[in-house]
Protein backbone atom coordinates (compact mmCIF):
# COMPACT_ATOMS: atom_id res chain seq x y z
CA UNK A 1 0.00 0.00 0.00
CA UNK A 2 1.22 3.18 -0.93
CA UNK A 3 2.58 6.07 1.75
CA UNK A 4 0.85 8.91 2.42
CA UNK A 5 3.64 11.16 1.60
CA UNK A 6 4.33 9.83 -1.80
CA UNK A 7 1.01 9.23 -2.70
CA UNK A 8 0.50 13.26 -1.74
CA UNK A 9 4.11 13.87 -3.22
CA UNK A 10 2.24 12.92 -6.75
CA UNK A 11 -0.68 15.54 -6.45
CA UNK A 12 1.99 17.93 -6.64
CA UNK A 13 2.49 17.61 -10.08
CA UNK A 14 -1.32 17.54 -11.26
CA UNK A 15 -1.86 20.27 -13.55
CA UNK A 16 -5.76 19.54 -12.92
CA UNK A 17 -6.33 19.36 -9.12
CA UNK A 18 -10.21 19.80 -9.45
CA UNK A 19 -11.84 19.01 -12.91
CA UNK A 20 -10.47 14.81 -13.26
CA UNK A 21 -11.92 11.76 -11.97
CA UNK A 22 -8.27 10.99 -12.20
CA UNK A 23 -6.93 13.24 -9.45
CA UNK A 24 -9.71 13.10 -7.02
CA UNK A 25 -9.13 9.84 -7.26
CA UNK A 26 -5.71 10.27 -5.83
CA UNK A 27 -6.69 12.56 -3.35
CA UNK A 28 -9.11 9.59 -2.43
CA UNK A 29 -6.36 7.40 -1.92
CA UNK A 30 -4.60 9.40 0.61
CA UNK A 31 -7.33 8.63 2.91
CA UNK A 32 -6.51 4.93 2.51
CA UNK A 33 -2.45 5.09 2.72
CA UNK A 34 -1.20 2.72 5.09
CA UNK A 35 0.52 5.89 7.09
CA UNK A 36 -2.30 8.14 7.63
CA UNK A 37 -2.28 7.96 11.25
CA UNK A 38 1.30 9.60 11.22
CA UNK A 39 -0.55 12.73 9.53
CA UNK A 40 -2.66 13.86 12.44
CA UNK A 41 -4.54 16.82 10.53
CA UNK A 42 -5.54 14.61 7.41
CA UNK A 43 -6.38 11.40 9.61
CA UNK A 44 -8.58 14.32 11.66
CA UNK A 45 -10.08 15.09 8.91
CA UNK A 46 -10.74 11.80 7.63
CA UNK A 47 -12.06 10.54 11.00
CA UNK A 48 -14.29 13.58 11.66
CA UNK A 49 -15.85 13.06 8.29
CA UNK A 50 -16.36 9.37 9.39
CA UNK A 51 -18.00 10.27 11.82
CA UNK A 52 -20.38 12.67 10.34
CA UNK A 53 -21.44 9.92 7.89
CA UNK A 54 -22.03 7.62 10.34
CA UNK A 55 -24.55 10.34 12.44
CA UNK A 56 -26.36 10.37 8.68
CA UNK A 57 -27.57 6.90 9.06
CA UNK A 58 -27.28 4.05 6.95
CA UNK A 59 -30.19 5.50 5.04
CA UNK A 60 -28.24 7.85 3.07
CA UNK A 61 -25.18 5.41 2.86
CA UNK A 62 -22.69 8.97 2.48
CA UNK A 63 -19.68 6.32 2.71
CA UNK A 64 -21.12 4.06 -0.04
CA UNK A 65 -21.91 7.05 -1.80
CA UNK A 66 -17.82 8.25 -1.62
CA UNK A 67 -16.88 5.26 -2.71
CA UNK A 68 -19.01 4.69 -5.88
CA UNK A 69 -18.10 8.63 -6.97
CA UNK A 70 -17.02 8.67 -10.66
CA UNK A 71 -17.01 12.52 -10.74
CA UNK A 72 -14.34 15.70 -9.95
CA UNK A 73 -13.92 17.27 -7.03
CA UNK A 74 -15.86 20.54 -8.52
CA UNK A 75 -18.73 18.42 -8.97
CA UNK A 76 -18.80 16.89 -5.54
CA UNK A 77 -18.53 19.68 -4.05
CA UNK A 78 -21.31 20.99 -5.81
CA UNK A 79 -23.38 17.95 -5.21
CA UNK A 80 -22.53 17.83 -1.52
CA UNK A 81 -23.53 21.20 -0.71
CA UNK A 82 -26.42 21.38 -2.57
CA UNK A 83 -28.15 18.21 -1.02
CA UNK A 84 -27.12 19.86 2.23
CA UNK A 85 -24.03 17.12 2.71
CA UNK A 86 -20.90 17.80 3.67
CA UNK A 87 -18.10 16.93 0.95
CA UNK A 88 -16.01 14.24 1.66
CA UNK A 89 -12.50 15.09 2.60
CA UNK A 90 -10.75 13.97 -0.43
CA UNK A 91 -13.43 16.79 -2.35
CA UNK A 92 -12.42 19.41 0.24
CA UNK A 93 -8.57 18.96 -0.03
CA UNK A 94 -8.39 18.80 -3.59
CA UNK A 95 -10.20 22.86 -3.53
CA UNK A 96 -8.23 23.51 -0.64
CA UNK A 97 -4.87 22.57 -3.15
CA UNK A 98 -6.48 24.61 -5.82
CA UNK A 99 -7.09 27.39 -3.92
CA UNK A 100 -3.49 27.25 -2.20
CA UNK A 101 -1.98 27.36 -6.08
CA UNK A 102 -4.34 30.35 -6.71
CA UNK A 103 -3.52 32.61 -3.79
CA UNK A 104 0.64 31.20 -3.84
CA UNK A 105 0.40 32.38 -7.65
CA UNK A 106 -0.16 36.20 -6.28
CA UNK A 107 -2.38 36.98 -9.52
CA UNK A 108 -0.08 35.42 -11.62
CA UNK A 109 -2.31 32.47 -12.21
CA UNK A 110 -6.29 32.53 -13.45
CA UNK A 111 -8.76 30.47 -11.27
CA UNK A 112 -8.76 28.34 -14.53
CA UNK A 113 -5.22 28.01 -13.92
CA UNK A 114 -5.21 27.31 -10.40
CA UNK A 115 -7.92 24.35 -10.86
CA UNK A 116 -8.02 22.92 -14.44
CA UNK A 117 -4.37 23.21 -15.40
CA UNK A 118 -5.12 25.54 -18.31
CA UNK A 119 -5.91 29.03 -19.31
CA UNK A 120 -9.81 29.86 -19.71
CA UNK A 121 -11.15 29.37 -23.00
CA UNK A 122 -14.69 29.80 -23.03
CA UNK A 123 -15.69 26.91 -25.55
CA UNK A 124 -14.19 24.18 -24.13
CA UNK A 125 -13.48 25.01 -20.60
CA UNK A 126 -14.79 23.33 -17.25
CA UNK A 127 -18.09 25.88 -16.93
CA UNK A 128 -19.28 25.09 -20.62
CA UNK A 129 -18.79 21.46 -19.98
CA UNK A 130 -20.41 21.50 -16.90
CA UNK A 131 -22.58 24.48 -16.16
CA UNK A 132 -26.37 25.28 -16.15
CA UNK A 133 -26.42 24.78 -20.10
CA UNK A 134 -25.55 20.88 -19.13
CA UNK A 135 -28.51 19.37 -18.17
CA UNK A 136 -30.28 21.18 -21.40
CA UNK A 137 -27.54 20.48 -23.97
CA UNK A 138 -27.25 17.00 -22.45
CA UNK A 139 -30.79 16.61 -23.15
CA UNK A 140 -31.64 17.53 -26.35
CA UNK A 141 -28.35 15.75 -27.60
CA UNK A 142 -30.23 12.45 -26.14
CA UNK A 143 -33.50 13.79 -27.64
CA UNK A 144 -31.20 13.81 -31.24
CA UNK A 145 -29.40 10.23 -30.72
CA UNK A 146 -33.09 8.87 -30.12
CA UNK A 147 -34.28 10.89 -33.24
CA UNK A 148 -31.54 9.19 -35.03
CA UNK A 149 -33.02 5.73 -34.76
CA UNK A 150 -36.50 6.51 -36.06
CA UNK A 151 -37.02 5.53 -39.66
CA UNK A 152 -37.70 9.19 -41.00
CA UNK A 153 -35.98 11.14 -38.58
CA UNK A 154 -36.43 14.84 -37.87
CA UNK A 155 -33.80 17.40 -39.51
CA UNK A 156 -31.59 19.10 -36.18
CA UNK A 157 -33.17 22.36 -36.98
CA UNK A 158 -36.83 20.94 -36.45
CA UNK A 159 -35.77 19.35 -33.27
CA UNK A 160 -34.11 22.46 -32.05
CA UNK A 161 -37.14 24.29 -32.63
CA UNK A 162 -39.80 21.78 -30.98
CA UNK A 163 -37.36 21.52 -28.18
CA UNK A 164 -36.94 25.58 -27.66
CA UNK A 165 -40.54 25.88 -28.15
CA UNK A 166 -41.07 23.77 -25.54
CA UNK A 167 -38.89 24.81 -22.93
CA UNK A 168 -39.77 28.58 -23.48
CA UNK A 169 -36.67 29.47 -25.16
CA UNK A 170 -37.60 31.70 -27.46
CA UNK A 171 -34.99 34.30 -27.20
CA UNK A 172 -32.78 32.17 -29.39
CA UNK A 173 -33.20 30.48 -33.08
CA UNK A 174 -32.44 27.24 -33.72
CA UNK A 175 -29.26 27.32 -35.59
CA UNK A 176 -27.62 29.57 -32.90
CA UNK A 177 -28.72 26.54 -30.42
CA UNK A 178 -27.23 23.99 -32.56
CA UNK A 179 -24.13 25.62 -32.51
CA UNK A 180 -24.53 25.90 -28.64
CA UNK A 181 -25.07 22.03 -28.73
CA UNK A 182 -21.52 21.64 -30.79
CA UNK A 183 -19.58 23.38 -28.27
CA UNK A 184 -21.01 22.03 -25.52
CA UNK A 185 -20.27 18.90 -27.20
CA UNK A 186 -16.46 19.50 -27.44
CA UNK A 187 -16.15 20.93 -23.57
CA UNK A 188 -17.73 18.08 -22.27
CA UNK A 189 -15.15 15.78 -24.66
CA UNK A 190 -12.32 17.42 -22.60
CA UNK A 191 -13.89 17.20 -19.30
CA UNK A 192 -15.24 14.15 -19.01
CA UNK A 193 -12.03 11.79 -18.71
Amino acid sequence: MATFRKTYEKRGGLANIAGSRRSLELYKSLFNSSDLADWDVFANLEARWNDYAADEGELLDLEGDRERYQGDAVSSFVSNVENGFIPPPETLLALCDALHRYLMCNGSLSLDEAFFGERHAKNTSYAMAKGTNAQKMGAFDALLKIEKLKANPASQVELAEDFLADSSEDEIDPESFLRSLRRWRNASTKWSE
